[in-house]
C-alpha cells in the first residue's frame, strides 16, 4: 500500500514532513527559542478505508546568543586639525535583541574615544598627527551569556593643514592655489590689515576634484591677507 505522512495539529511554524519520503524538517527560528514543542506525526495508507498511526515527540529549543553586526566603516582623510567623527551603526539578531556595548580595540590614538552606548567615534587629530595613517578598529559586543562581539577596522590619513601654494596675479584677477583632498570643501577668507578683527567670506565656497584647488579674486585697491578654512 501507499503511505502518506502528514503533521498533526499544533506543529511549529515552518515544520514540515515530505508527504512520500516521511523526512521531517524544521529549522527554529529565533523567535521560537526558547520553547519545548510537541509535534506529531501522522501516516496514513490508501485502503478503502484509511487507518492510521500517530507518532509524538519533543523538541526543545534553547536560546543562543547570536553576534552583533557592526555596519563597515569607510576609510577618511582629513586635514590636521579636523575632528572626526561619526556614529556607527550595529544591529542584534536576538530576541529580545541584547544591549550592546561600543569600544575601540588596542592600537587607537590617544586621544581617540568612542560612545560606549551611542557608538559616537570622536577623534580631534592635530599638527601632531600629521603624514601619519592611522589604523583604527571599533567593536560592539552584546551582554548575551557568553557575549558575542563584531569588529570593523578603518584608517584615517592625516594630511597636513592646506597650504597656500602660490598665489598668481593678473591685471584682473589673483588666483589662489593651496593643498588639498579631494572632495573635500573649502572657503577662503581674506582681509586687508592683519590687525583687522573680522575676515570676509570670499565666494563660493570651492570643493577640490584633485590634490590642489584653486579660486580667482579680483584684485581689491589694498593688498589682502589669505587663510583656508576646511568646512566639509
Amino acid at each position: 500500500r501507499t503511505l502518506t505522512y502528514s503533521l498533526g495539529a499544533g506543529a511549529p511554524t515552518n515544520a514540515a514532513v515530505n508527504s512520500a519520503t516521511g523526512v521531517f524538517t524544521w529549522t527554529p527560528t529565533e523567535a521560537q527559542a526558547p520553547s519545548t514543542n510537541i509535534i506529531s506525526v501522522i501516516v496514513t495508507d490508501n485502503s478503502v478505508s484509511p487507518v492510521s498511526a500517530t507518532n509524538t515527540f519533543t523538541v526543545t529549543v534553547l536560546k543562543t546568543n547570536s553576534p552583533p553586526v557592526l555596519a563597515a566603516i569607510p576609510d577618511r582623510t582629513v586635514h590636521a586639525g579636523s575632528l572626526v567623527t561619526f556614529t556607527n551603526s550595529a544591529t542584534d539578531p536576538d530576541l529580545p535583541a541584547n544591549t550592546l556595548t561600543y569600544s575601540l580595540d588596542p592600537g587607537a590614538p590617544t586621544n581617540a574615544s568612542v560612545g560606549a552606548l551611542t557608538g559616537v567615534f570622536t577623534w580631534p587629530t592635530t599638527d601632531a598627527d600629521a603624514s601619519t595613517s592611522n589604523p583604527i578598529t571599533v567593536r560592539v559586543t552584546d551582554n548575551g551569556t557568553t557575549a558575542m562581539s563584531d569588529a570593523q577596522s578603518f584608517t584615517v590619513t592625516v594630511l597636513a593643514r592646506p597650504g597656500i601654494q602660490a598665489v598668481t596675479a593678473s591685471s584682473t584677477n589673483a588666483m589662489l592655489t593651496w593643498s588639498a583632498i579631494p572632495g573635500t570643501t573649502y572657503r577662503v577668507q581674506f582681509k586687508a590689515d592683519l590687525n583687522d578683527t573680522n575676515w570676509t567670506d570670499l565666494a563660493p565656497d570651492v570643493t577640490a576634484a584633485g590634490p590642489t584647488a584653486s579660486i580667482t579674486n579680483p584684485p581689491g585697491p589694498t593688498q589682502r591677507f589669505y587663510r583656508i578654512l576646511v568646512i566639509d
